[in-house]
Order: structure tokens, then sequence, then C-alpha cells
């Protein structure tokens, strides 16, 4: 029977893996509409996060195997663990520096189609809008959008968090 920690070694390997194809999006720092697909880039990194945050929480007792393979919110967790103990932020230059990717990662977990819920704006599918005008990721996610928005330039922010947090995932979570 595999350990806690191979589990939470699997969940850190596909993670860097989910983010390699995120880093793929997107060149320079700079994102563009054109050439990046919104939703693509946002799917990709509430992925990211997900399993991150699976293997932060394995390998700090704070899940079991057994939640880890059922539940998608793990992300918000692994944020509220970051927000509440400051020293685990510390690697990574400290949480001041990362407050508007704080916010972004738990929007992204909750676009997660098993929690957006019955006609909710979510990652993969449409959903009926208040008007019953249907809506789909690409056009409609607001938190694809702001990912790819050259003013917050929350896609390569988030993408530098998740790139510092796998660098030093063995530093914050032994």
């Amino acid at each position: 029977m595999a350990t806690t920690r191979e589990h939470a070694d699997a969940y850190l390997a596909q993670a860097r893996e989910d983010l390699m194809g995120a880093r793929a999006l997107v060149r320079a720092g700079t994102v563009d509409p054109s050439l990046v697909a919104p939703s693509v880039l946002a799917m990709l990194m509430q992925m990211t996060f997900e399993k991150l945050a699976k293997a932060a929480l394995l390998r700090n007792g704070s899940m079991t195997v057994n939640a880890a393979r059922a539940t998608h919110r793990a992300a918000s967790a692994m944020v509220s663990q970051l927000r509440r103990n400051r020293r685990l932020l510390a690697p990574l230059g400290g949480d001041i520096v990362w407050l508007d990717v704080l916010t972004i990662v738990p929007e992204l977990e909750r676009a997660h189609p098993q929690l957006a819920g019955p006609g909710g704006a979510q990652l993969e599918y449409p959903w009926e809008g208040a008007n019953a005008e249907i809506r789909w990721p690409a056009r409609d996610l607001a938190i694809a959008q702001r990912l790819c928005d050259p003013i917050s330039n929350g896609g390569p922010r988030v993408i530098m968090f998740a790139s510092k947090l796998v660098e030093n995932f063995d530093q914050i979570y032994p």
C-alpha cells in the first residue's frame, strides 16, 4: 500500500506537469489573448493549484488520501493556511507580494464544475445565464478574462506564484 507521502509526491509531480502546460501559453511575462485561450489557461491553473494544494495538505497532515481523492476544495484550504501562517510564504517573498494571487486561487477553485453548481459559471462547460442566454467559459468566465488582463497581469502572476511554490515546495512542506 502506498504511503501518504507517495500520494503527495504524485500530486506534486502532476502539478508540475499542469504548470508546464500553463507556462507554454504565457511567454515573456505577458498573455496575448489572441494567442492564448483564456479558459484553457484558467483550467490549467485551477488543476495546478488543486494538485499543489493536495500535495501540501497531505504532507502537513491536514488531509487524508481519501479526502484528497474526494474533494475539489483543497486550494482554498491551502491558501487559508498560507494566510494564517506567514512563515510558509516567507520563502516566496511574503504575503504582501502575493495578495492578488491569494484571491485568484480560490476564485479558480470555485470555477471547477463540481463547485460552481448547476447553472453556475465554470471552467469546462456552457451554462445558462440569468436571462436564459447560453454562456461558455472561453467568452464569459470572469476569472479566465482576469488571467489574460494586461493591466492586472493575473495570468503571469499566478504562474509565477505557482512556479515559486513548486521550487520551494520541499522547504515549505517538508
